[in-house]
């Protein structure tokens, strides 16, 4: 694999850290946003619609957390590949294994865009 082929996937890696980092940090705020909203509100819907986008927030942190790790693994195996002589195939799976990140990132992107939304549109409802 060239080498320009693995700094840019690397760098492609770099930049979905940085945004998982940022989404991960959002999650607490997005939280305390449904608590305060738990404590200025009464009513079994509240806490019920409450109670789905807390799980929807804890799902999704542990989803960030397992492609953390992964896109980590990946930009080990990609460091790697610096040495790789042409006949070897280790190449050919990265390649493989970074379009099989890249799937499951845009993937969680859409999946983190609605609960976003749905969260955005929850609070819309109730203030």
């Amino acid at each position: 694999m060239s080498n320009n082929l693995l700094h840019v996937y690397r760098e492609e890696n770099d930049k979905w850290q940085q945004t998982l980092n940022i989404q991960r940090h959002e999650l607490p705020a997005m939280r305390e946003v449904l608590l305060e909203l738990m404590r200025n509100k009464s009513g079994e819907n509240i806490i019920e619609n409450v109670r789905y986008l807390n799980l929807q927030l804890e799902v999704q942190a542990g989803v960030i957390n397992e492609i953390l790790v992964k896109i980590q693994l990946q930009q080990i195996q990609l460091g790697t590949l610096q040495n790789e002589t042409p006949e070897q195939t280790k190449s050919l799976t990265a390649f493989y294994d970074q379009e099989e990140l890249r799937d499951e990132l845009i993937r969680f992107e859409k999946d983190y865009l609605n609960l976003k939304q749905q969260f955005h549109s929850y609070l819309l409802s109730v203030l």
